[in-house]
């Protein structure tokens, strides 16, 4: 199951009320819109505060709608009227079953025989991201990125681009920072076999297949 807060802003001269987002073979997709949130702000000019602005998501409401307009585009209906240059948020939640053939989203690799987990590797170029969340998923499309990763304690290693974020490191004897994997996500406790680790990615704003 993948779980995603993607905060946009209408950068258009026209009142929005639907937004069209890319999403290739999700299951079970699921959308809300947060009624209640503190804007972002300008987070080119390195004014955006990431963690007050996810604190303060409140109030997820249903969309009105989700329209399938092709095998890997969807109409989402916000159900309110959004202004040119107002930012707004919208919860997802969908699942992804991996494959060995399809190496795109989430698949599985090689792994070691014997009593192991799975090894499973994300592809997001060219269009892989959208097999995982839907996403504004185009080259041109940048943003900031928070990824958190809840996975069986058997995995020795759970690795995603940008730096560990704070409180989930500790710096070792030779100055690297050292993963510190938690018991909890979002201040709400998983299951004893399974472990948390996040990543940031704050200071370069980034393409999804990156």
């Amino acid at each position: 199951v993948v779980r995603q807060n993607l905060s946009l802003r209408n950068v258009s001269e026209k009142t929005i009320s639907t937004v069209e987002l890319d999403a290739n073979n999700l299951i079970d997709l699921k959308i809300w819109r947060y009624e209640e949130f503190k804007p972002l702000g300008n987070v080119k000019q390195g004014g955006a505060d990431f963690q007050s602005h996810v604190d303060s998501l409140k109030a997820p409401k249903a969309v009105s709608e989700i329209k399938a307009v092709s095998k890997e585009k969807i109409i989402v209906d916000l159900g309110v009227e959004v202004s040119p240059g107002k930012e707004f948020v919208l919860r997802t939640e969908n699942a992804v079953k991996p494959t060995s053939n399809v190496l795109e989203g989430i698949y599985y690799d090689y792994t070691l025989s014997g009593d192991y987990p799975k090894t499973m590797i994300t592809q997001c170029q060219q269009y892989g991201f959208q097999r995982i969340v839907p996403a504004i998923d185009r080259m041109s499309a940048k943003a900031f990125f928070t990824t958190t990763i809840v996975a069986d304690k058997r995995y020795t290693n759970l690795i995603s681009t940008g730096d560990l974020a704070p409180g989930y490191f500790k710096i070792g004897a030779d100055g690297a920072k050292i993963p510190v994997y938690k018991q909890e996500e979002n201040g709400d406790s998983t299951k004893p076999e399974r472990k948390v680790i996040k990543y940031c990615n704050h200071l370069v704003n980034m393409a999804s297949y990156l």
